[in-house]
Protein backbone atom coordinates (compact mmCIF):
# COMPACT_ATOMS: atom_id res chain seq x y z
CA UNK A 1 0.00 0.00 0.00
CA UNK A 2 1.49 3.85 -0.73
CA UNK A 3 2.38 5.68 1.70
CA UNK A 4 1.53 9.74 1.82
CA UNK A 5 4.36 11.71 3.13
CA UNK A 6 5.60 15.32 2.88
CA UNK A 7 9.20 17.54 3.21
CA UNK A 8 8.76 20.97 3.77
CA UNK A 9 11.87 23.42 3.78
CA UNK A 10 12.56 27.25 4.04
CA UNK A 11 14.96 28.93 2.45
CA UNK A 12 16.40 32.35 3.06
CA UNK A 13 16.96 34.48 -0.01
CA UNK A 14 18.49 38.02 -0.51
CA UNK A 15 15.63 38.33 -3.00
CA UNK A 16 13.58 35.57 -3.38
CA UNK A 17 11.66 37.29 -6.39
CA UNK A 18 14.87 36.44 -8.29
CA UNK A 19 13.71 32.32 -8.12
CA UNK A 20 10.47 32.90 -8.94
CA UNK A 21 11.23 35.24 -12.00
CA UNK A 22 14.12 32.97 -12.89
CA UNK A 23 11.71 29.65 -12.52
CA UNK A 24 9.56 31.19 -15.30
CA UNK A 25 12.03 33.07 -17.76
CA UNK A 26 14.98 31.47 -17.68
CA UNK A 27 14.37 27.88 -16.80
CA UNK A 28 15.73 26.21 -20.00
CA UNK A 29 19.68 27.95 -18.75
CA UNK A 30 19.70 26.36 -15.94
CA UNK A 31 22.18 23.38 -17.33
CA UNK A 32 24.48 25.88 -18.60
CA UNK A 33 24.31 28.20 -15.21
CA UNK A 34 24.38 24.71 -12.97
CA UNK A 35 25.72 21.23 -14.68
CA UNK A 36 26.50 20.09 -11.04
CA UNK A 37 22.45 20.18 -10.79
CA UNK A 38 21.35 19.44 -14.19
CA UNK A 39 21.82 18.62 -18.15
CA UNK A 40 18.95 19.19 -19.68
CA UNK A 41 15.90 21.36 -19.55
CA UNK A 42 13.49 21.64 -22.07
CA UNK A 43 10.06 22.80 -22.63
CA UNK A 44 7.95 20.76 -23.96
CA UNK A 45 6.52 22.30 -27.67
CA UNK A 46 8.84 25.29 -27.29
CA UNK A 47 8.40 28.56 -25.58
CA UNK A 48 10.52 30.46 -23.20
CA UNK A 49 8.07 30.97 -20.45
CA UNK A 50 6.45 28.94 -18.34
CA UNK A 51 2.58 28.58 -17.46
CA UNK A 52 -0.03 26.70 -16.18
CA UNK A 53 -0.05 23.85 -18.12
CA UNK A 54 3.54 24.03 -19.76
CA UNK A 55 5.38 20.45 -19.69
CA UNK A 56 9.78 20.45 -19.07
CA UNK A 57 11.32 16.84 -19.95
CA UNK A 58 14.62 17.34 -17.97
CA UNK A 59 17.65 14.94 -16.83
CA UNK A 60 19.58 16.15 -13.59
CA UNK A 61 21.59 14.98 -10.51
CA UNK A 62 20.52 14.38 -7.12
CA UNK A 63 22.76 14.81 -4.47
CA UNK A 64 25.10 12.29 -3.13
CA UNK A 65 24.15 9.92 -6.30
CA UNK A 66 26.51 10.11 -9.70
CA UNK A 67 23.34 8.89 -11.43
CA UNK A 68 21.64 11.06 -14.08
CA UNK A 69 18.20 10.95 -12.86
CA UNK A 70 15.21 11.96 -16.31
CA UNK A 71 11.96 13.33 -15.74
CA UNK A 72 9.09 15.04 -17.05
CA UNK A 73 6.68 17.40 -15.24
CA UNK A 74 3.43 19.68 -15.94
CA UNK A 75 3.39 23.10 -14.00
CA UNK A 76 0.24 22.63 -12.23
CA UNK A 77 -0.55 26.31 -11.00
CA UNK A 78 1.67 29.39 -11.53
CA UNK A 79 0.45 32.22 -9.41
CA UNK A 80 2.47 35.32 -10.08
CA UNK A 81 0.13 37.40 -7.19
CA UNK A 82 1.10 34.67 -4.73
CA UNK A 83 4.18 33.77 -5.77
CA UNK A 84 3.75 30.25 -5.99
CA UNK A 85 4.54 28.07 -8.44
CA UNK A 86 3.34 23.92 -8.48
CA UNK A 87 4.89 21.28 -10.35
CA UNK A 88 3.28 17.37 -11.00
CA UNK A 89 6.06 14.88 -12.33
CA UNK A 90 4.48 13.07 -14.72
CA UNK A 91 7.05 10.90 -15.94
CA UNK A 92 10.68 9.41 -15.49
CA UNK A 93 13.12 7.78 -13.13
CA UNK A 94 11.31 9.73 -9.65
CA UNK A 95 8.57 7.41 -10.18
CA UNK A 96 9.91 4.31 -10.29
CA UNK A 97 9.96 4.74 -6.41
CA UNK A 98 7.00 7.12 -6.34
CA UNK A 99 3.64 6.93 -7.60
CA UNK A 100 2.45 10.47 -7.29
CA UNK A 101 5.19 13.52 -6.41
CA UNK A 102 4.78 17.32 -6.31
CA UNK A 103 6.59 19.91 -5.79
CA UNK A 104 5.42 23.84 -4.30
CA UNK A 105 7.44 26.32 -4.15
CA UNK A 106 6.15 29.50 -2.26
CA UNK A 107 7.36 32.89 -0.94
CA UNK A 108 6.56 33.31 2.46
CA UNK A 109 4.61 36.61 2.64
CA UNK A 110 4.98 36.79 6.36
CA UNK A 111 8.74 36.16 6.35
CA UNK A 112 9.50 37.68 2.06
CA UNK A 113 12.91 36.83 2.47
CA UNK A 114 12.04 33.02 2.71
CA UNK A 115 11.35 30.56 -0.04
CA UNK A 116 9.05 27.62 1.18
CA UNK A 117 9.58 24.03 -0.61
CA UNK A 118 7.16 21.76 0.03
CA UNK A 119 7.64 17.75 -1.45
CA UNK A 120 4.07 15.69 -1.32
CA UNK A 121 4.61 12.04 -2.68
CA UNK A 122 3.24 8.63 -2.41
CA UNK A 123 5.93 6.03 -1.93
CA UNK A 124 5.57 3.06 -4.16
CA UNK A 125 6.27 0.71 -1.11
CA UNK A 126 6.94 1.07 2.77
CA UNK A 127 10.75 0.40 1.99
CA UNK A 128 11.07 3.52 -0.57
CA UNK A 129 12.99 5.66 1.41
CA UNK A 130 12.05 9.31 2.27
CA UNK A 131 12.56 12.08 -0.96
CA UNK A 132 15.16 13.75 1.14
CA UNK A 133 17.73 13.78 -1.59
CA UNK A 134 15.02 15.68 -3.41
CA UNK A 135 14.65 18.32 -1.20
CA UNK A 136 18.32 19.14 -0.91
CA UNK A 137 17.95 19.74 -4.65
CA UNK A 138 15.44 22.38 -4.34
CA UNK A 139 17.61 23.72 -1.33
CA UNK A 140 21.09 23.78 -3.42
CA UNK A 141 19.03 24.99 -6.06
CA UNK A 142 18.02 27.73 -4.46
CA UNK A 143 21.20 28.82 -2.95
CA UNK A 144 22.54 28.46 -6.15
CA UNK A 145 20.38 31.00 -7.95
CA UNK A 146 20.66 33.70 -5.11
CA UNK A 147 24.26 34.07 -5.76
CA UNK A 148 23.47 34.97 -9.66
Amino acid sequence: MAQLAKLEAAVAMKNPNKLMDFLKNNIQALPQLFPQLYKSVEIVGGGRQLATGSIISLSYYLPGTPTLMRGSVEVESMDEARKSITLNVIGGDGLKMFKSFRVKCEIDDEQPQLVKWSLEYHKASPSTPPADPYLEFYINLTAAIDVL
